[in-house]
């Protein structure tokens, strides 16, 4: 029967057949198998698609019509279609193959909403529909094809329509019972952020959401967590009043603490009656009533009473399945004795001023929420405004009981100016971890007792942090008995933080960024691999967690340097890479590239946008 078969490709045969006891002619076309088995593939928004072949329509029980979803992507992961569906329509246009998909993607403006019809392999009877936002800008979009050739061949996708201009719409809020509650509720928005690359800062997670903070309806900016924002690479939406969601960008990351600036475009809202909250400097204490006004995870708004608990340094343990991402520390949380379970907000005094945020952090062990005084924040948007850069000493400080001091044998005078000050706690703060290759790991080490910053003392990390916005300070410390008073640069930060990321071999390469200097105490030196795609020669290698230092013999200060030394290698060259490892051990890498699939590529950050540049 296969010889038969295999030498009627093309005609139609008849084929006699026994049915219930009666004979049966019936003609039956002869299909090529090689002609309707996939051998071309799209890729758009780093999902992978390609024509459902002949073996998974078995499996569907299906027609060989729509387009097979090998790979999500970050696209179609947002929207919860899974691997192995099956796409059969977008916007309302069939999509059968891979011309009708391409036409289709060529036709959705930038960034627009649109909806997917689509099935999968549990439920193929069943058609799901689905909206997802179609934004390209995070990846190459590419159809290649394997036909007539011993190689495959990749070409770019045309480039989609111009976005469509946004006309301004207006919002209104409900009645929430009472005045307090209605005023709070216009200071508050719902912050959507979806992460579109893996890895990034030690973020694998693509979808977070919380609440947002207005601070300025003229300037269009809200305050939320780094724990819903982690970094600038990302896309934003903004929900206001529950029923009008615009787009947002990232206008700033706090590079010390759990904070995050996003901005909007306040003539897209209308007349929507938005508030700028107003916030309150002053500190709060155990014992403190106030109101607590946010979103929880269900979405509800809450406005209720609380009670301050305690004011304390964070100190919590860190989640070790959450390596290299950003832990806030030298910072003092509010807990409450009621707290609101597993939401987000404001807490507000007796006039509904804000005197802190109440934010979830990100990295921890157990699940911690806590309050970031107002002051903090306000701080925040005053260096945004001027434009002038955070500055920090760099170092991890711990705070040690003046009752230990003394074993450290701190001389009588310092221990009595501490204990004739009322307003200083009974601690001193010392040395726990310095971000290496910084100048304070130069000149302070572990252990040495904080006495004093520029002569004055200081005990308390709030202190600290706003006696070294300078671009150096002179700190005074006891160090085996001997006080010292030492000349420290302090570090100025750029606002947006990352800004560039490069991919290449099938790894992502980033600048060593600070969290992976801090958690493995590490120089900023190389460009650092944070993760490898499978199948990739990066993959090959397991090329995740290190830093490239060397190719080819050529030393390699920093991802700039590492884009020049590998830029004009042929797509298909052997290179040698030096590594070290998160404990510095070197070791040498040889790897054959494949810039066909795997080509060095850069996304990077221009204003307000990231582009995609194609590098070889």
């Amino acid at each position: 029967l296969a010889d038969v078969l295999d030498e009627s490709v093309g005609r139609t045969l008849v084929v006699k057949l026994e049915r219930g006891g009666r004979e049966l002619s019936v003609a039956l076309p002869v299909t090529d198998l090689h002609a309707i088995t996939p051998r071309e593939y799209l890729t758009v928004g780093e999902a992978i698609l390609h024509p459902l072949s002949y073996q998974q329509a078995r499996h569907f029980g299906r027609a060989m019509r729509g387009i097979y979803v090998a790979g999500t992507g970050y696209l179609l992961e947002a929207a919860n279609i899974d691997t192995h569906s099956v796409i059969t329509a977008i916007n309302g246009q069939a999509t059968d193959d891979l011309e009708q998909l391409e036409s289709v993607l060529a036709s959705i403006p930038r960034g627009t909403a649109v909806g997917v019809r689509w099935f999968d392999r549990d439920e193929p009877l069943r058609e799901r529909f689905t909206v997802t936002r179609f934004n390209r800008r995070w990846a190459m979009s590419r159809r290649c094809s394997g036909r007539d050739s011993s190689r495959w061949s990749c070409r770019a996708l045309e480039h989609p329509v111009a976005a469509r201009v946004v006309e301004p719409r207006s919002a209104r809020y409900r009645d929430r019972g009472t005045r307090q509650a209605n005023r709070a509720a216009r200071s508050l928005v719902q912050v959507d952020v979806v992460i579109p690359i893996d890895g990034v800062d030690g973020i694998w997670e693509r979808r977070r959401r919380g609440t947002g903070i207005v601070a300025d309806t003229g300037l269009g900016w809200l305050v939320t967590s780094r724990s819903v924002l982690p970094h600038a690479a990302a896309d934003v939406r903004v929900t206001f009043a529950g029923s009008l969601e615009i787009a947002g960008s990232v206008e700033y990351i706090h590079p010390l603490h759990n904070l995050a600036v996003v901005s909007y475009d306040p003539a897209a809202i209308g007349s929507t009656p938005l508030r700028s909250a107003e916030f309150n400097p002053l500190p709060v204490a155990s014992g403190d009533s106030l109101h607590f006004a946010g979103f929880s995870a269900a979405d509800t708004l809450l406005y209720r009473p609380v009670q301050v608990e305690s004011v304390k340094a964070i100190d919590f343990e860190a989640d070790e399945e959450k390596p290299r991402v950003f832990r806030d520390f030298n910072i003092e949380i509010i807990s409450l004795s009621d707290a609101p379970e597993d939401a987000t907000g404001v807490l507000l005094d007796r006039r509904g001023r804000a005197v802190a945020m109440w934010l979830s952090w990100y990295g921890f062990k157990e699940d911690v929420h806590g309050g970031v005084a107002a002051e903090l924040v306000m701080e925040m948007l005053d260096h945004l405004r001027t434009g002038t850069p955070m500055r920090s000493t760099e170092v991890h400080w711990k705070p040690v009981a003046l009752s230990d001091a003394r074993e450290f044998q701190v001389p009588k005078v310092w221990i009595e100016r501490y204990e004739k000050d009322p307003g200083k706690r009974r601690h001193l703060l010392s040395v726990f971890r310095i971000v290496p290759g910084t100048p304070a790991a130069r000149t302070l080490v572990e252990g040495d007792l904080l006495l004093a910053v520029d002569g004055r003392t200081v005990n308390s990390f709030r202190d600290v942090e706003r006696l070294s916005q300078r671009p150096s300070v002179e700190l005074t410390v006891l160090r085996d008995g001997e006080v010292l008073a030492l000349e420290v640069d302090t570090v100025a930060f750029a606002d947006r933080g990352l800004d560039r990321m490069v991919f290449w071999a099938g790894a992502l390469l980033l600048a060593p960024y600070r969290a992976v200097q801090i958690e493995q105490g590490i120089e900023p030196v190389g460009a650092f691999s944070s993760f490898y795609y499978w199948g990739s020669p990066a993959g090959r290698e397991r090329l995740a967690n290190y830093r490239l230092i060397e190719v080819n013999g050529r030393p390699v200060r920093h991802l700039g340097s590492f884009v020049d030394a590998i830029k004009d290698l042929p797509s298909d060259a052997e290179v040698r890479v030096k590594t070290l490892d998160q404990f510095g051990k070197p070791s040498m890498v040889t790897m054959k590239l494949d810039g066909n699939f795997w080509p060095l590529r850069e996304l990077r950050r221009v204003r307000e946008a990231w582009e995609v540049v194609d590098l070889q």
